[in-house]
């Protein structure tokens, strides 16, 4: 009599394969996928209401209730009403809530109680391809959450910009990030009751943790310092509550990327035309009591010489400006990247007679700033 070997059981004397080692991922997750999708299909009503109507209600009732007494919330030094910016960070929520439940209670149904993981193994279909079919189909579901919201909060007028829409690709991530995080649960579970302590000791102190209901700075500083490590609050300060606030966001990253390239020193060079980014770098400059050298080497009369004596004589005495002739420009690479240890090999003679190494040329991707500058 013919014996078999189990599907799921290792060959005798085959070694198990490591738990470090790469997926072996091919086109075959994609049946996993669509099958999923397809069983989904006939209670898809339900499962929608649930996954929406929960968080929508939070949103409401925390944001308009709860507003009503808080009123508006100082973020970054502008000031939101509550409903705004809670809804940045409660749709991030929503979206790790529906990739959670998803990759645990749905998974571990299909993986223990019915079986189904053992029966698509028994076709040519590996492991790895279902995990990660499972894994896509929990950042799926949990993009349709959150997409849903997003349409009723541009609907109820809680942001009216819709370039919210552009934190799709970020939910995405959030999704993907739960799952695996939910998946790994869900293999060492032995039952739904395991699932308790992921919410409990996990998801809810990392809720109220991670800025969604209010500002980290007000917690202590343990907290605070603790609270960077969670994944959650990453993804909720990557939606902004309001192009305001995203805007103020960039203007201080800006910032702290031009105190950060001075390295202290109190006097600078930078490139000035009439261009809004070189404008940019030198008002900052001069906003710490910098000393500034202004550098523009424009064609004479040219609009951009015009527009860079007027905004250098607006600052005057701590900006002077630098008319260089045509053949006499600095190498700006080697400044960017150099400028201590370069200076007196990138510079011209006449301008490092009045400057000394230890002084820094301050130069910044202009192009970038004038990008989110027109965006915002």
């Amino acid at each position: 009599m013919l014996e078999s070997t189990p599907i799921n059981m290792p060959v005798q004397g085959t070694q198990a394969p490591s738990l470090w080692r790469r997926p072996e991922l091919s086109t075959r997750w994609w049946p996993v996928f669509l099958r999923n999708l397809l069983v989904w299909r006939k209670l898809a009503i339900p499962s929608m209401v649930g996954n929406i109507a929960d968080p929508l209600i939070a949103l409401v009732a925390f944001g308009y209730g709860l507003g009503a007494l808080v009123g508006d919330v100082k973020l970054g030094g502008v000031a939101v009403p509550y409903v705004v910016y809670l809804g940045g960070g409660y749709i991030c929520t929503s979206a790790m809530n529906a990739a959670s439940f998803e990759a645990l209670y749905s998974a571990f149904s299909r993986m223990h109680v019915q079986k189904t993981w053992d029966g698509i193994m028994n076709a040519p279909v590996s492991l790895d391809n279902i995990l990660f079919a499972e894994m896509l189909w929990a950042a799926y579901k949990s993009i349709l959450t959150s997409v849903a919201i997003l349409g009723v909060m541009l609907a109820l007028g809680i942001s009216h910009s819709p370039k919210l829409l552009l934190a799709v690709p970020v939910l995405l991530g959030v999704g993907i990030t739960f799952s695996c995080i939910a998946l790994i649960f869900n293999a060492l579970a032995n039952g739904y009751d395991f699932f308790t302590y992921y919410f409990t000791l996990f998801m809810t102190p990392m809720m109220f943790l991670s800025g969604v209901f209010f500002p980290r700075d007000q917690l202590p500083t343990v907290l605070r310092v603790l609270s960077e490590a969670l994944p959650l609050t990453n993804d909720s300060g990557a939606v902004p509550a309001s192009p305001e606030i995203a805007a103020h966001e960039i203007f201080s990253e800006f910032q702290a990327s031009i105190r950060l390239r001075l390295a202290g020193d109190r006097k600078a060079y930078a490139f000035l035309s009439g261009g809004m980014d070189s404008r940019a770098i030198v008002s900052s400059l001069a906003s710490i009591n910098c000393k500034i050298e202004a550098l523009n080497f424009s064609p004479d009369s040219s609009q951009d010489q015009a527009y860079a004596r007027l905004f250098s004589d607006a600052l005057e005495p701590q900006c002077h400006l630098n008319l260089l002739p045509r053949d006499d420009n600095p190498n700006f690479s080697i400044l960017a990247f150099g400028a201590k240890k370069n200076w007196r090999r990138a510079c011209p003679p006449r301008l490092t007679a009045r400057a000394s190494c230890g002084q820094v040329m301050v130069e910044v991707l202009g192009w970038v700033t004038s990008i989110w500058m027109k965006k915002w």
